[in-house]
């Protein structure tokens, strides 16, 4: 049963992690869990976290992480793409384009359609 798994956060556990990231580095909890709506990798640009699912395993609590850890994370990385089954959030730059190339866009910037 899905509900009964887990995933932990992970990070590459080197200089170049972010301390925000650092700080989620092991944080375990539910696969159902509220968290990662907001935590799931990749959630800023660059990000080379990830998640490993796990069978059972203790669960981290959220005060051990920090409150305000959320803002932290940009609005547009603000989601789980697998919960949602999207690559990227609405919000996300991917998505505008200019004035001047809307007459290319509707034309799908002249590539196939799928």
């Amino acid at each position: 049963i899905e509900q009964d798994k887990f995933l932990r956060y992970l990070t590459r556990n080197d200089a170049k992690v972010r301390p925000e990231h650092a700080l989620l580095n092991f944080v375990t909890k539910k696969v159902t869990d509220s968290f990662w709506d907001i935590y799931m990798p990749p959630n800023g640009w660059y990000c080379r976290c990830r998640v490993e699912k796990l069978q059972s395993s203790g669960i981290t609590s959220t005060n051990t992480i920090g409150l305000n850890l959320h803002k932290s994370v940009p609005e547009i990385w603000r989601f789980n793409a697998a919960k949602e089954k999207i690559i990227f959030s609405k919000k996300h730059p991917y998505f505008r384009v200019s004035k001047k190339d809307w007459d290319l866009a509707k034309k799908n910037f002249n590539l196939k359609l799928p």
